[in-house]
């Protein structure tokens, strides 16, 4: 007999960065131990702060204000009055239930289905219109992506503004990363509303039942609010700092020497970057607002070493790579045609 699904949901309340990675990477492992178990998890920072995607360059000695986060996407604020949300699975098949397989742009569907209906009962007219955000009359109100690890589990992390709006992008980025190393796009996120500014925020508490009666109607699923980390992760050996700040710096500022392209997609800017030397193509990289499996970019990039730098010869060999049933990458319309504009 199968047994019943479940989604565990707590409140770490407010978190340091580290404790973030941490609990993400133990909620994603914990999930995959147990198929038929989710974990829900709500947190905020104590600081504003920016959450930078995976595939976002972070300047030196930024990574205290600049966070990387697991998932890709795009940059947003983080800190007081805005609500973080990561939900961890342990297959992409949680999400569907009975339903087919899903194709990685319907993952933030599904995955957004709770929020949305406690938006809506709350009076606010949210709409997610098959991207990154969820929008409130065309103002972003929420931002969410979505990281597939290479054992199945996904992390769907999602950051709703309560009180503070992602319009607070501008004066971050100009503070933080005054050098524009990560290639954000601040204005676009200039007409973004706060929660706050629709209706009267609800009681506190109010949020977990909501949370709860609605997650439990969109997944099928047995939720139940905790009043602590669950014990698979408590019994777990964390991440230590070492490994967090290895990550946070997965993607430095570009060599001097570089070529780079760079286009405004779908999400915001995507750059290519690599380094020519003897007519061959050394340390390719995609950088910036792209949501995919870290795995396909680094095969990507492992799969040009040493190729020759000719536009046809990486676009055979992007097309290649993406030709996977699991590879993928969102948020760029023609990655070949980027990646190939490196030897133009």
């Amino acid at each position: 007999m199968r047994r019943v699904r479940s989604l565990a949901l707590w409140d770490a309340g407010v978190e340091s960065p580290l404790d973030g990675y941490r609990a993400d990477q133990l909620m994603a492992a914990a999930a995959v131990r147990d198929p038929e178990c989710a974990f829900l998890r709500r947190w905020s920072r104590p600081q504003p702060a920016l959450s930078a995607g995976r595939y976002h360059r972070i300047a030196d000695g930024a990574h205290c204000r600049m966070q990387r986060r697991l998932s890709g996407g795009r940059v947003v604020p983080i800190g007081p009055g805005l609500l973080g949300l990561s939900l961890a699975v342990g297959s992409v098949d949680w999400l569907a239930a009975a339903a087919p397989r899903l194709r990685p742009e319907q993952v933030l569907n599904r995955a957004l289905r709770p929020m949305l209906a406690v938006l809506r009962s709350l009076g606010v007219d949210a709409f997610y219109g098959g991207r990154d955000l969820v929008t409130c009359g065309g103002r972003p109100l929420l931002h969410a992506s979505f990281c597939p690890f290479s054992d199945g589990a996904v992390l769907i992390e999602q950051v709703l503004a309560v009180s503070t709006s992602f319009a607070e992008l501008r004066c971050l980025a100009g503070a933080i990363d005054p050098a524009g190393v990560a290639g954000m796009a601040p204005e676009s996120l200039a007409s973004a509303v706060a929660l706050d500014g629709l209706i009267a925020l609800p009681p506190r508490e109010q949020w977990g039942e909501r949370l709860t009666a609605a997650a439990a109607r969109a997944f099928g699923a047995d939720v139940h609010l905790l009043g602590g980390a669950p014990a698979e992760l408590e019994r777990a050996v964390p991440a230590d700092e070492q490994a967090y700040l290895a990550f946070a710096y997965e993607r430095r500022e570009a060599a001097p020497a570089a070529a780079t392209a760079a286009a405004v997609e779908m999400l915001g800017v995507v750059e290519a970057c690599a380094i020519l030397e003897d007519g061959r193509v050394r340390d390719m990289e995609i950088c910036g607002d792209v949501i995919a499996p870290f795995e396909t970019l680094e095969a990507l990039g492992a799969a040009c070493e040493g190729r020759r730098a000719e536009a046809s010869v990486l676009r055979r060999i992007v097309a290649r790579e993406l030709a996977g049933p699991s590879r993928f990458i969102l948020g760029i319309r023609d990655l070949e045609d980027l990646v190939a504009r490196l030897v133009s």
